[in-house]
């Protein structure tokens, strides 16, 4: 399909399938959509980007069989487009289905590696608790590109943080480079100072934990994890004070669904 008649198509469709769904009507509502781009499916069948503008529109529809069902076509017309393979990933993930999620990913390195596909699938299996090979993920996103942050930053993390092989040295090295381009990042000044706390360096450790939980609120967020990592390096550096106030903050902002809630009560505790 001609490119300025797609860009006008997917313009108008994408618009009227956010408005649609916002509307929250049933999913017949969409089938006017669906009959355009088929329609220019008709002309120019073998376009992958029709049949991923058709998975969109699914997407909005909530209709996870007709969204799973365009991207495969589409990555059939073209095994290099992209978008396809990563939005066929995210339905995957989203709807609990890791391993095939992992074998998307791995069908897109196969024609086009990059540091973003590794990251992503370092991602998914760090969520899956399968730490050697999210480690390897990541690894192989630095190799072909030395300064990707999500990569760099989530293995920082498993280095210093995950229940596996603990690299403090290596987690410090990481994050402080990857703090150094993006000064600005709440998420990334979290990760260093947690690898600093790890370390034992605490007064390192609240320079940029307190950072963090700045740095959101700057954004006009606050952040449960933040506000614990910044508690427990309180509590290490004797100040009790601001580790009960710190650590009750989280307690607020994280609810019974937080993580590190029942330590953070036991800490709480023990400073009474």
């Amino acid at each position: 399909m001609p490119e300025a008649e797609f860009n006008a198509l997917k313009v108008d469709v994408e618009k009227e399938a956010r408005r649609l769904a916002e509307m929250e009507l049933q999913p017949g509502q969409f089938a006017s959509l669906h009959s355009r781009i088929d329609h220019a499916l008709a002309l120019w069948p073998k376009d992958a980007a029709l049949h991923y503008l058709n998975a969109q529109v699914y997407g909005y529809e909530k209709d996870s069989k007709g969204a799973e069902s365009e991207l495969r076509r589409a990555m059939e017309i073209d095994p290099g487009h992209v978008p396809s393979y990563n939005s066929l990933a995210a339905l995957y993930i989203n709807s609990n289905q890791p391993e095939r999620a992992i074998g998307v990913l791995r069908q897109l390195l196969e024609c086009k590696p990059s540091a973003q596909t590794y990251s992503l699938m370092g991602t998914v299996e760090f969520n899956r608790k399968n730490y050697e090979a999210a480690a390897q993920s990541y690894r192989k996103a630095l190799e072909l590109d030395p300064n990707s942050d999500i990569a760099a930053n989530n293995l920082a993390w498993l280095y210093s943080e995950a229940e596996w092989k603990v690299d403090l040295d290596e987690a410090v090295r990481l994050a402080r480079g990857v703090v150094e381009r993006n000064p600005k990042e709440p998420l990334f000044a979290d990760t260093l100072g947690v690898a600093y706390y790890m370390k034992g360096l605490y007064t390192e450790a609240l320079k940029h934990l307190s950072n963090a939980v700045s740095l959101a609120r700057e954004r006009g967020t606050d952040s449960e994890f933040f506000r614990f990592h910044l508690g427990m390096a309180l509590v290490a550096f004797g100040d009790k004070e601001g580790a009960r106030r710190e650590l009750t903050k989280a307690l607020e902002l994280g609810g019974e669904s937080f993580k590190q809630a029942e330590q953070a009560r036991k800490v709480l505790a023990s400073l009474r």
